[in-house]
C-alpha cells in the first residue's frame, strides 16, 4: 500500500444496521499519483498506425486515450486502497460491498478526491454469560426411560415388516395387503402426485384419511372402488382404486427362531427386545439433547446484544426460500407469502449462527482440517461429481464449530 495519509474531514458515523459511513478526502498530489498510474496504463495499450508501440508523439497518444476511462481506473483504485486502509486501521470485516458516492475529484484541483462512503460490517456481539445459562439447563437434565409397551410396539412392527405374503382369491378384510393403482382427487380435480400405480395399501395401517381404510374392505382383486370423503363442508375428496392383487399377511412367531433369522447379533427373542431398548434410548436421547440444545441457544438470544445487518437476514432467506420452493407445488410458491412467513425465523438463525461463531472465536473452538476432512468423508462429497466443494466445506466447518460450542456449553457445570 502507497505511503501516505487520508485527511478525514469528519469523524465515523455509526449508522444503524451494523453500518458506519465515513468521508474520506486523498489530497491533490496523491490522487495525481493514482491518475498518473492510470494514464500510463492506458498509454501502453495505445497503438498509432505507422508507429511502433512506445513510439508514437505524446499528443497523438493522449488524443487517442480515453480520459473518461482514465479517470474511472484512478478513482476506483484510490477508493479500493484507502478505503481498505481505513477498513484495517478500524479493524473491521466487512460483508458487503460498500456503497460510494463520489462528491469531488481531480487529478489537478486542491481537493484530489472526496467521497462518502457506507460500509455493512460483521456486527459486534455482546454475550450474557453463557456458561452459566448453559448449567442451569445441564442441572435440569432428564434421564430418559423406554417402556415394555414400546419396546412391544417396535417389536409388532419389526415382526409385521418380515410378514410373509401370500396372494389369496377371497375378498379383502382388515390386516390384508392389497396392490392398487389409485387416482385422488378434491372437488373433482385430481390433486398434484395423485395418481400412484401398484401402491401397496395394508388395510387398517394406510394412514390415509379417516373411512378410507373402511372402503377396501370386502373386495377381491381386478375390483375398481370408487367413493367420496369429506372433512370439511366445502372439501370433498374422490378416489378411485383399481385392486390388482389381495394378499395375506402370515406373521412369524416371535421366538429365538425369529431373532436368529435378523442376523448374526441376536440368538434370542431378548436379544432383539434388548437392541430394541439402546436403539429407542438414544432416539430419546438425541430429542432430549436438540431439545436442551435450542433453549439454551434461545437463553442466550434472549440475553445477547447484537444489531444484526439487515443483508445478512436477507441472504438467509433468499436460501430458506429457495429450500422451501424446492419442497413446495408450484401453487404453494408464493415468494412474497414465503418471505412473510420466514424473515422472522430468517433473523433468528441468523442470530444464533452469530452467537456461536462468537462463543467459538472466544473459546478457541476451530475445527481442525483434519475435523473438515473426516466430516467431508461422511457426506461421500469426493464421489459426487460437479458439486460445490466450497459450499460442503463452509457447511462441514458450521457443523463442527456447532458441535464442540454446545459440547463446551453442556459439559459446563459437570465438574463444576
Amino acid at each position: 500500500m502507497r505511503g501516505y495519509h487520508i485527511i478525514m474531514k469528519s469523524n465515523i458515523k455509526k449508522l444503524p444496521g451494523s453500518k458506519v459511513e465515513a468521508e474520506i478526502t486523498i489530497d491533490a498530489p496523491l490522487f495525481k499519483e493514482y491518475w498518473d498510474t492510470a494514464y500510463a496504463s492506458a498509454a501502453e495499450e495505445v497503438t498509432i498506425k505507422g508507429f511502433r508501440k512506445g513510439t508514437a508523439p505524446k499528443e497523438m497518444v493522449d488524443r487517442a486515450i480515453d480520459h473518461e476511462k482514465v479517470f474511472e481506473h484512478a478513482t476506483q483504485s484510490a477508493i479500493k486502497e484507502s478505503l481498505g486502509k481505513v477498513t484495517e486501521e478500524h479493524g473491521w470485516t466487512v460483508i458487503d460491498t460498500p456503497k460510494v458516492e463520489i462528491k469531488e475529484a481531480s487529478p489537478t484541483g486542491e481537493v484530489g478526491l472526496s467521497y462518502r462512503a457506507e460500509l455493512m460490517l460483521f456486527p459486534e456481539i455482546k454475550l450474557p454469560d453463557y456458561k452459566k445459562i448453559a448449567s442451569k439447563y445441564n442441572e435440569e437434565k432428564k434421564e430418559v426411560t423406554v417402556t415394555d409397551e414400546e419396546i412391544g410396539k417396535t417389536l409388532e412392527w419389526l415382526q409385521k415388516s418380515r410378514a410373509a405374503i401370500v396372494r389369496v382369491e377371497r375378498e379383502s378384510k382388515r390386516g390384508d395387503l392389497i396392490e392398487a393403482d389409485v387416482e385422488s382427487s378434491v372437488n373433482g380435480k385430481l390433486l398434484e402426485d395423485g395418481s400412484t400405480k401398484s401402491d401397496k395399501i395394508v388395510i387398517g395401517e394406510s394412514h390415509f384419511m379417516k373411512g378410507f381404510d373402511d372402503q377396501l374392505v370386502g373386495h377381491r382383486a381386478n375390483d375398481h372402488v370408487e367413493f367420496e370423503l369429506s372433512e370439511t363442508s366445502d372439501k370433498k375428496f374422490g378416489f378411485k382404486v383399481s385392486i390388482k392383487g389381495v394378499f395375506e399377511r402370515s406373521l412369524s412367531e416371535l421366538n429365538d427362531v425369529f431373532a436368529a433369522a435378523l442376523g448374526p447379533n441376536f440368538k434370542t427373542i431378548d436379544d432383539v427386545k434388548t437392541s430394541i431398548k439402546e436403539g429407542l434410548g438414544a432416539e430419546k436421547e438425541k430429542k432430549e439433547e436438540d431439545k436442551r440444545r435450542i433453549k439454551i441457544l434461545e437463553d442466550i438470544a434472549e440475553k445477547t446484544e447484537v444489531d444484526v445487518p439487515e443483508r445478512m437476514i436477507q441472504r438467509t432467506l433468499e436460501s430458506m426460500i429457495n429450500d422451501f420452493k424446492q419442497m413446495l407445488p408450484p401453487e404453494k410458491q408464493n415468494e412474497e407469502e414465503l418471505q412473510k412467513s420466514l424473515e422472522p425465523q430468517a433473523k433468528k438463525n441468523v442470530i444464533n449462527n452469530l452467537i456461536i461463531h462468537e462463543i467459538a472465536k472466544r473459546e478457541n473452538l476451530e475445527p481442525t482440517p483434519e475435523e473438515i476432512a473426516e466430516e467431508l468423508k461422511k457426506m461421500n462429497v469426493d464421489a459426487q461429481k460437479d458439486v460445490d466443494q466450497r459450499r460442503y466445506y463452509d457447511y462441514s466447518y458450521s457443523i463442527i464449530q456447532s458441535r464442540k460450542v454446545f459440547e463446551l456449553l453442556e459439559n459446563h457445570g459437570k465438574n463444576n
